[in-house]
């Protein structure tokens, strides 16, 4: 798409507007994907194309999704069986036509400058993506916003001087606040992990930082992030996730030790995420205790487990955290046996 734009001292120009790809990934979400797409649609930045995959959707999501593509050529409705937000997202970069691709979730909206700025800075530095602050909001109403210091260069010099505070400050986590070159994505062959419900999101965002050359922040919060959503994934027990959080571990030491970074306070978070997983394994009712004590057993005798609790911040953290294990590994136990 062509737009004017005034030039001082040579008049009227045409500049090119690059299409962009916003995918984003549905699961019964009728009562948020109206929104979702208004702010789409709103967008200043006019040459998009939305890409809604609904993945397995058994609500009202298929007729709004439709009524709202036949009121608007850009939206572009598909339905596929439910495989996970991976497999959706992955279905959206097949079906992309964009120079670049922006994921957005179904529940979430962005500025209505959201696409322009991120365009703009993608044009002014050849880079291979872009990172975004985003506003959270919880029950409507603004909670809080997270923004990265700016910064545009090489992977090397972000890895070594922005990465942990961008991943302490959940600014690496997610794709939804990135705008992404569609050539380097396929050149790469990044993809989301498909087996995986949970980590699939961060697993997918380090790929991008290992793989680009040159990547940039913008201090702008242009991505509008609702939390505490019903049903949300993060807050649901799902198999696989030990393997995801191993990958995760394996993604973040290729990202860091060649720059000889101390990885202790990656490898505390890598131990909380197990953690957490252990205690979503206890609360599943569908499990017996058996089987809860394999699953976690299986967890506290994995060698990569037991590798990031040793290199783990500080003794009185590593002390902390052993305590904690003892006890529950005792309590299964001795629930076990009375049974």
């Amino acid at each position: 798409m062509d737009i004017l734009v005034y030039a001082r001292g040579i008049g009227m120009k045409r500049e090119t507007e690059e299409l962009v790809s916003i995918v984003i990934p549905i699961h019964n979400s009728d009562e948020t994907i109206g929104c979702c797409l208004e702010s789409l649609i709103q967008q200043d930045y006019k040459n998009i194309e939305i890409l809604c995959i609904d993945d397995g959707s058994t609500d009202n999501t298929r007729n709004i999704c439709t009524e709202y593509a036949g009121r608007d050529s850009r939206i572009h409705y598909y339905k596929k069986r439910n495989n996970g937000p991976g497999s959706a997202r992955n279905y959206g970069i097949d079906h992309s036509k964009g120079k670049y691709i922006l994921f957005v979730d179904s529940d979430d909206t962005l500025e209505t400058d959201s696409c322009s700025n991120m365009c703009k800075e993608m044009k002014e530095d050849y880079v291979d993506f872009v990172i975004c602050g985003f506003h959270l909001y919880r029950k409507g109403k603004l909670v809080s916003y997270q923004i990265g210091k700016r910064f545009s260069g090489r992977k090397d010099r972000f890895v070594t001087t922005r990465f942990r505070k961008m991943y302490d400050d959940f600014l690496i986590n997610a794709p939804w606040n990135k705008m992404v070159r569609t050539e380097f994505l396929k050149k790469y062959n990044i993809r989301f992990h498909e087996n995986f419900w949970f980590l699939e999101d961060l697993i997918f965002s380090m790929d991008l930082i290992n793989c680009s050359k040159y990547l940039k922040v913008i201090d702008k919060a242009l991505y509008r992030y609702n939390y505490f959503r019903p049903g949300a994934l993060t807050t649901k027990y799902h198999e696989d996730t030990d393997k995801a959080i191993m990958l995760l571990g394996e993604k973040l030491e290729i990202c860091l030790l060649p720059h000889n970074i101390d990885m202790s306070h990656y490898y505390a978070d890598l131990v909380h995420k197990m953690l957490m997983f252990s205690k979503e394994v206890r609360r599943n009712k569908k499990f017996s205790w058996k089987l809860k004590l394999e699953k976690e057993y299986q967890m506290l005798t994995n060698p990569k487990f037991k590798y990031y609790l040793a290199n783990a911040v500080s003794r009185r953290n590593k002390m902390k955290v052993k305590i904690w294990l003892m006890k529950k590994r005792i309590f299964f136990f001795e629930h076990y046996y009375k049974r």
